[in-house]
């Protein structure tokens, strides 16, 4: 026979894993949202223009650190974005292009699946 199990070293690798495997989860969460969480308006999906005016008017929430950026959250952007849908007269008569379904290995997907295997729940 071989040595015996030392269950409570069993349970302490189990306990590392868990833990590692929430920091994977995150981190693909993150990379998915867009990496640190923040953009500026020269990097902005929505464009300088847009981005600043939407600042301006109270519809995003901006952060000036400095005299040149104006900083918004990844979350607040793609919110606007989803409830602003494209219509096909702003299309100028293009047709409309469903939106891709995520792919099964994506990292948001990835993250979920990790985090169901482990019955976990996403941080806040």
């Amino acid at each position: 026979m071989g040595p015996a199990l030392n269950r409570s070293r069993v349970v302490e690798i189990h306990r590392q894993l868990a833990e590692l495997h929430r920091e994977l989860a995150d981190e693909l969460s993150r990379e998915d949202a867009g990496g640190d969480g923040m953009v500026d308006q020269y990097h902005s999906p929505l464009g300088k223009r847009k981005h600043l005016e939407l600042v301006r008017d109270g519809v995003l929430r901006g952060y000036k650190p400095d005299r040149v950026h104006v900083f918004v959250e990844w979350a607040e952007i793609h919110s606007y974005l989803r409830s602003h849908p494209a219509t096909p007269k702003l299309a100028r008569g293009r047709p409309t292009v469903e939106p891709k379904e995520e792919p099964k290995d994506g990292p948001a997907r990835i993250a979920k699946r990790i985090r169901a295997e482990l019955g976990m729940r996403k941080r806040a």
